[in-house]
């Protein structure tokens, strides 16, 4: 009786063995000290769009839609509920959530490529970008959508 040869992705097991480990330290060493830093010299501030998301995070909450219009839609108010739409908290969130994109990145291309150091660079580039961590700590959905969609690639 012959076998048929198995084809596999590679598990979730072998992604954090070897080499992958001293990388993902190295990643999230650099992505908490960068946050830690940023947490030390900045502080979460609202834009001009923010303001609608909190304003329909009320309404969730209180399970009345009326006059809701549909420009925005319910996901990321959902975030806030569960933050208590308390500033520092939102960003301490959209902060794990940015390190856990980058990880994310880490382990995407770490299947496509079988290369750790490619991977760690992937990794680092999503971590250290300006344009994360800035918005990591404004009240808006590119950090909490960013996670989404990496996260389907995933």
């Amino acid at each position: 009786m012959r076998t048929i040869p198995r084809i596999s992705r590679p598990s979730i097991v072998g992604f954090w063995r070897g080499d992958a480990t001293k990388s993902l330290a190295l990643l999230l060493g650099v992505t908490a000290l960068t946050r830690a830093g940023l947490w030390l010299v900045f502080e979460p501030f609202m834009t001009k769009d923010s303001g609608a998301y909190p304003a329909l995070a009320s309404q969730l909450k209180s399970l009345d839609l009326s006059g809701y219009d549909g420009l925005r839609t319910p996901g990321y108010p959902l975030f806030l509920i569960l933050t208590g739409d308390n500033p520092e908290v939102i960003w301490i969130a959209q902060m794990i959530l940015g390190a856990a994109t980058s990880i994310v990145v880490y382990y995407i291309v770490k299947v496509l490529t079988s290369g750790t150091r490619t991977a760690l660079v992937a990794g680092l580039a999503t971590s250290v970008s300006v344009n994360t961590a800035l918005f990591e700590a404004t009240s808006m959905t590119e950090i909490f959508t960013m996670f989404l969609v990496v996260s389907t690639v995933a």
